[in-house]
């Protein structure tokens, strides 16, 4: 899978639990239109589905409003993966 070659060559950073929660990956953009050119980008969007902790966080322990607080999990993103050869 595309984010965990470019996980394993330290490119990424997404959440630890992301890869391998990720349900779909597609190229988006001028790739995917077939109009690319050779300075183009490419775009992957997907989805994943969050631990259920973060889903649910009163599951783990978590009341709304007070003491510790769960971060939310809304979206990630990285711009400017650039491979080691270009």
């Amino acid at each position: 899978m595309i984010l965990q070659k470019l996980r394993s060559q330290n490119l990424i950073q997404p959440p630890r639990w992301l890869v391998d929660q990720t349900q779909y990956l597609t190229v988006m953009g001028s790739v995917s239109y077939g109009v690319s050119g050779e300075s183009s980008d490419v775009d992957v969007y997907g989805f994943c589905i969050p631990p259920k902790d973060l889903v649910f966080p009163h599951l783990a322990g978590e009341i709304h409003g007070f003491g510790r607080q769960i971060q939310k999990f809304e979206q990630w993103q990285q711009h400017h993966v650039t491979p080691p050869d270009g």
